[in-house]
């Protein structure tokens, strides 16, 4: 899958994790464009550049929360054992 980098523009949590205003993130590319969208992130290079300088060049990679295990399927009803 794509990714892009983009600069966070406001503090805000994206899947329970909390960015900062010009982090610098690399979201997979349906995310990237949610939130630029949205006016929280900004993909301009320049803009991705400034956010480097400012953040001595760190990049974090946004690592989507793994999905909870599902019960075994079933009809959710117990047997009643004599």
């Amino acid at each position: 899958m794509a990714t892009k980098k983009v600069r966070i523009l406001v503090d805000h949590p994206v899947d329970g994790k909390k960015y900062r205003a010009n982090d610098v993130v690399e979201f997979d590319s349906e995310a990237a464009a949610s939130l630029i969208k949205a006016g929280l992130a900004d993909d301009n290079k320049a803009a991705v550049a400034y956010a480097l300088e400012q953040n001595g060049g760190v990049v974090v990679k946004h690592e989507k929360p793994a999905e909870p295990e599902q019960p075994p399927a079933g009809d959710g009803e117990q047997t009643e054992q004599k």
